[in-house]
């Protein structure tokens, strides 16, 4: 009947499920109830306001000129469609899109974070036994504490310079 009054709802509800955490689907549950609740009463109002019989009122009265004004009221009657008078709806597909930006970019930061971690947790799979571990690899898979490493490190091998020596005869 209100077909014409009620257009197709513009909610997405089956994207609106996804996109809503877990703990809030009850919220999304009773929000839908209640749309459909309002949907089915103003489907089941009729399109039109029913007819009113004015003849036999006029029959019954003296004065039929009220009945006319009456009738003329009511046929004039027409309940206006609400307008978004203080532009809502561009308002909100307005915020809509910045979210939307907003969430792509924060999506994006996420994604290169994983890689990272991805790395990193291939990296740390992949450690050798720490028997093996030398200090270079130490200072490679825990960078963090390559500081401490750092002077050492940099030192003379004392022991390549004596094999070097060795190998041009200058050792004993």
């Amino acid at each position: 009947m209100a077909a014409r009054r009620v257009s197709k709802s513009s909610i997405d509800w089956a994207k609106l499920q996804k996109v809503l955490p877990q703990g809030q689907q009850n919220i999304y549950s009773n929000l839908l109830a209640k749309n459909y609740q309002y949907t089915s009463v103003i489907a089941s109002l009729p399109e039109n306001l029913p007819k009113i019989d004015f003849e036999s009122y006029r029959k019954q009265l003296a004065n039929p000129s009220a009945i006319d004004k009456l009738e003329k009221g009511y046929s004039a009657f027409q309940a206006p469609y609400p307008k978004d008078t203080e532009n809502s709806v561009s308002k909100i597909d307005q915020s809509e899109n910045e979210e939307h930006a907003r969430l792509t970019e924060f999506l994006k930061q996420i994604n290169q974070a994983i890689e990272v971690l991805k790395a990193e947790k291939f990296k740390l799979n992949n450690i050798p036994p720490l028997e093996e571990m030398t200090m270079e690899l130490e200072a490679y898979y825990f960078p963090e504490k390559a500081d401490i490493y750092k002077p050492i490190l940099e030192e003379e091998d004392t022991y390549a310079k004596i094999l070097e020596a060795k190998k041009k005869g200058l050792h004993h």
